[in-house]
């Protein structure tokens, strides 16, 4: 018995451009200085920090992408409808749902890009499973950034459930009434009931 080894196609990728943003607004550490008992030698010391950029009132993650992919388009010389996909990875979201990305693609005018809801799950063959989703009103509530008591992870579920629909996909969409994330007296009302609905089918062993 031979074996015969063929190489390996190489696929490259590689950075062609880059673009960054930082606020123009500074404070230094002689700013600081001015406001509480410091030096800039005592933090250079200790933090390697000389100044920092703060953003205005209003401005948000997205907004600072935005500037950021602008100076790289431009540096690269492409349009934004040129843009295929736009990956935002941060751990200061604008908000839970719509992704940042999906605010930076709208911003940035890069319509052609696609989203996993608007997209992926639509323009994908549809898949042989059955899909088990589940929310509280209060699921990661937090009063001082969400709009009417309500969050956008239930937003996100229904969106979701939307596209599911659409593609005529097995799922169940369950919203719980005063429930939190991962809420434990809800999840043991409805675990047995979501392990039957997702084997349900599945030869025994």
């Amino acid at each position: 018995m031979s074996i015969e080894l063929r190489p390996r196609a190489q696929r490259r990728a590689k950075i062609s451009a880059l673009g960054t943003y930082v606020p123009p607004r500074i404070l230094s550490n002689a700013d600081l200085a001015t406001m509480v008992d410091t030096s800039d030698d005592w933090i250079m010391q200790r933090l390697g920090i000389r100044e920092r950029h703060l953003v205005e009132p209003g401005m948000a993650t997205s907004d600072m992408a935005v500037e950021a992919a602008r100076r790289c388009l431009a540096q690269r010389g492409i349009m934004a409808s040129e843009v295929e996909v736009v990956i935002v990875a941060t751990v200061t979201p604008d908000m839970f749902f719509p992704a940042t990305a999906c605010l930076v693609q709208d911003k940035l005018g890069a319509h052609g890009a696609w989203g996993f809801v608007d997209d992926l799950v639509p323009n994908s063959p549809r898949k042989p499973i059955r899909i088990w989703m589940e929310v509280g009103d209060r699921d990661l509530y937090n009063p001082n950034t969400m709009r009417d008591n309500m969050h956008d992870w239930v937003l996100a579920n229904e969106k979701m459930a939307a596209a599911l629909a659409a593609r005529h996909y097995h799922y169940q969409f369950l919203f719980a009434k005063d429930a939190g994330h991962v809420d434990h007296a809800t999840k043991l009302q409805t675990l047995p009931e979501a392990l039957e609905y997702l084997w349900q089918g599945y030869p025994k062993k």
